[in-house]
C-alpha cells in the first residue's frame, strides 16, 4: 500500500507528506499520557527517554557502575539524569556490606607505582603538589620531592591519568559512550588532618569516586551556574573564598571508601581529611564544559556575525547566558547515521524534559532550513544584551541588536550538518590522543584480566617499594627535635652518619613534621635492632610500622629514608638443596643486603 501510494505522487508531493508525518509523531511525542513535556517539568517523551536512558545500560564499567546498584545504596540511572545531572550535588553512599567497591580502580599503592615510572609526567604540569591557596609547583627534578611533599602535608594533584593507567582509559572509554563527550580521570591524594584546595567552584561537572581513606565535603550554592572557566571563583584570581562567608553547606558529607559524589559546575566545595587517615579520590571530569556545549553547537554551525546584528563572538556565548553553557543532548553523537545525529540536535531534547531543540518542528517550516525556536532567540538576545552593557563602558555607539535581523542571519546561515562533522572531528581527535598514549603505556603493564579487564596490583609495574618487599633500617639514626623559627621550619629531625659517593663520612639530615612523631620514633626502633644484631635485622614493607596512616605514606617515608641512604632494599630469594637421592628438601628463603656501615 505504502508503494502504490508514494508511487503515485511526485517528489515533492512525497517529500511534503514525509514530513508531515515526521512533525506529526513529534506532536504525539509531546503529548503522551505522561502530559506536556516542556523546561519547567521532568517527564521525557518515550521515544527520547529510550534512546537516551536505556540504550547504554549494558555498560559495564560506565556511569551505571559508578551509580551502582539501588539496592546497595546506589542511584538508578534514570533518576540522576531527571534530577541531578547539571542540577544539584547527589552523594551515593555505599552499602557497607558491599567491600572495597572503587577500591581495586586505583588503590594507595599504585600511586607510588605511576610516580616511579613516568619520569617526563613528573616534569610537567600535568602533576602539581598543592600548598596553600592554590599555590602549586609544577616540575620535580627529584622522585622524592614528591613523596617528602606527602609527608609534609601536602596534597598531590595529577591530571588526566586515564592516560597512564588502562584501568581509568577503560573508565573514560565508557563513560564517553553513555554521555557522548570525552571524560577525563584527576587524581587527589590527601594526607591525614589536611585540606587540599580551599573552597573553590571548577568549570566541569564532576564524579568524586572514593578510592581510599576517607575525606570530609562540604557543598555550597552556587553563584554562577553551570561557569566556565573564565568565571570560577576562589581560585589563582581575585580573593579567596572564605568559608565564613559561604552560609551553610546545601551538603556536607563524608565519604568513605566506596562512596561517591557528584557535583554539577559552579557549585562551591571544599574537602578536608581526618587525623586518622589519608584520603585517595579520582575527580571524574566531563568535558562539556569545554566544547561539548550549546553554545559551541552555536559556533560551530554559524559563521562570524556582522557588527551591526550586536553579537559577542561566538565562541564566547556561554560567557554571556546560561543556556549555552548547557551540555548538548546526552549521547547524541554516538548515533552513526548523520541524519539521526542532526535530528536530535536539531529537535531534540536533553535528559529530564529539557526541549533544547534549535529549530521549531512547525508546518511553516517547510519552506525554510530552520525556524529559530523562542528559546535560543532569547538567549541570542540576553547575550547581545549583556554583550552591549559590558562593551558600552569602552566602546561609543554600540548598536543594539534587533530581534527579527538576528533571527533572520540565524536562519538564513545556519548549518547544523557542519556543526555535526565539526564537533565528530573534535570529539575523535581527542580520544585519538587519549588512546595513543595509553596504547604505549599499555605495553609496560601485565596482561592479567580482572573485572576491569587488566590486572590492578602494584606488581603491574615496578614501584621504589612494593608492599610484599623487605627492607632493613640502618642502625645509629638518631632523632632530635627542631624548634627554629627559620624558613626550615618545626619539627622532628632525623640524623645519621652515611658514607658520600667519595668515601667521606658526612652527617645526613631530614626534617619531618611534628604529626609524624610516632612513626619516626618506630624508626630508630628499628635502627636500634639493627645495632644490637648480629644478624641483619629485616621486615616485610605492608608489616613494618604500625603507626602510618596509609600505605602512600609508608612508601613516601621509605623512599625519603632511601634517599639519605638509612634504610636499604632486600632481595629475598628462595633456593633449593640439593636432592640426595628422590627426596627433594624444601627451600629456604634468604636474605641479601649490602654490608653496613
Amino acid at each position: 500500500m505504502n508503494h502504490f501510494l508514494f508511487g503515485t505522487m511526485n517528489q515533492n508531493m512525497q517529500s511534503r507528506l514525509i514530513y508531515l508525518l515526521f512533525i506529526t509523531t513529534i506532536h504525539a511525542l509531546k503529548t503522551t499520557s505522561t502530559g506536556s513535556c516542556n523546561s519547567t517539568n521532568n517527564c521525557i517523551p518515550s521515544i527520547f527517554q529510550s534512546y537516551n536512558l536505556t540504550s547504554r545500560a549494558t555498560s559495564s564499567k560506565g556511569l551505571n557502575w559508578i551509580l551502582g546498584d539501588e539496592l546497595n545504596g546506589g542511584l538508578d540511572r534514570n533518576t540522576f539524569f531527571r534530577q541531578y545531572y547539571e542540577k544539584v550535588p547527589v552523594v551515593i553512599k555505599r552499602n557497607p556490606s558491599i567491600a572495597n567497591y572503587y577500591g581495586d580502580l586505583f588503590p594507595f599503592s599504585a600511586v607510588s607505582t605511576v610516580v616511579d615510572n613516568f619520569p617526563d609526567q613528573r616534569k610537567l604540569d600535568d602533576w602539581v603538589i598543592v600548598n596553600k591557596n592554590f599555590v602549586t609547583k609544577s616540575k620535580y627534578t627529584k622522585v622524592t620531592e614528591i613523596y617528602d611533599a606527602y609527608l609534609q602535608g601536602n596534597t598531590l594533584g595529577m591530571f588526566i591519568l586515564n592516560r597512564l593507567y588502562p584501568q581509568l582509559g577503560v573508565l573514560v572509554d565508557d563513560l564517553d559512550r553513555d554521555f557522548g563527550f570525552p571524560w577525563r580521570v584527576n587524581l587527589y591524594l590527601t594526607p591525614n588532618g589536611a585540606k587540599g584546595f580551599l573552597p573553590h567552584t571548577d568549570q566541569h561537572d564532576f564524579f568524586i569516586l572514593q578510592t581510599g581513606g576517607k575525606k570530609k565535603w562540604r557543598v555550597y550554592g552556587n553563584p554562577i551556574p553551570l561557569n566556565t572557566r573564565n568565571q570560577e571563583q576562589g581560585k589563582k584570581s581575585g580573593k579567596p573564598l572564605r568559608e565564613k562567608d559561604l552560609g551553610t553547606p546545601v551538603l556536607e558529607v563524608v565519604l568513605n571508601q566506596g562512596d561517591a559524589l557528584y557535583v554539577p559546575r559552579g557549585f562551591i566545595h571544599v574537602a578536608e581529611t581526618f587525623e586518622e587517615t589519608g584520603s585517595l579520590h579520582l575527580t571524574v571530569r566531563g568535558t562539556n564544559s569545554f566544547f561539548f556545549n550549546m553554545g559551541h553547537v552555536f559556533n560551530k554551525m554559524l559563521p562570524t556575525p556582522p557588527k551591526a546584528l550586536g553579537l559577542p563572538a561566538l565562541n564566547t556565548l556561554q560567557e554571556f547566558d546560561i543556556d549555552f553553557r548547557r551540555s548538548t543532548p546526552v549521547h547524541w553523537l554516538n548515533e552513526k547515521n548523520k541524519e539521526t545525529q542532526h535530528a536530535l540536535i536539531k529537535y531534540g531534547v536533553k535528559h529530564g524534559g529539557d526541549v533544547l531543540n534549535i529549530c521549531s518542528p512547525t508546518v511553516k517550516d517547510k519552506k525554510k532550513k530552520c525556524t529559530l525556536t523562542k528559546r535560543w532567540l532569547a538567549a541570542l538576545m540576553r547575550a547581545s544584551a549583556k554583550h552591549r552593557r559590558q562593551t558600552s563602558k569602552t566602546r561609543k555607539n554600540v548598536r543594539k541588536a534587533s530581534r527579527i535581523k538576528i533571527k533572520k542571519w540565524v536562519q538564513d546561515n545556519i548549518n547544523i550538518p557542519k556543526c555535526i562533522t565539526s564537533m565528530n572531528l573534535l570529539r575523535n581527535k581527542i580520544n585519538v590522543e587519549h588512546h595513543k598514549l595509553l596504547k604505549h603505556v599499555e605495553t609496560i603493564f601485565n596482561k592479567k584480566k580482572t573485572s576491569m579487564g587488566l590486572s590492578l596490583e602494584s606488581e603491574l609495574m615496578t614501584p621504589s617499594f612494593p608492599l610484599h618487599s623487605y627492607v632493613r633500617i640502618r642502625k645509629g639514626i638518631e632523632m632530635v627535635e627542631k624548634k627554629s623559627k627559620r624558613k626550615t621550619g618545626k619539627g622532628w629531625k632525623l640524623m645519621k652518619k652515611v658514607t658520600d659517593d667519595q668515601g667521606n663520612v658526612v652527617i645526613k639530615s631530614h626534617l619531618f613534621q611534628y604529626s609524624m612523631k610516632s612513626i619516626l620514633e618506630e624508626v630508630v626502633e628499628w635502627s636500634k635492632k639493627s645495632m644490637e644484631s648480629k644478624d641483619i635485622v629485616h621486615f616485610q614493607v605492608k608489616n613494618g610500622f604500625q603507626n602510618v596512616k596509609d600505605d602512600f605514606q609508608l612508601i613516601s617515608l621509605l623512599n625519603v629514608l632511601n634517599d639519605l641512604r638509612f634504610v636499604d632494599k632486600l632481595e629475598v630469594s628462595r633456593q633449593e638443596e640439593p636432592r640426595e637421592g628422590k627426596e627433594k628438601k624444601k627451600g629456604r628463603k634468604t636474605v641479601k643486603g649490602r654490608d653496613e656501615l
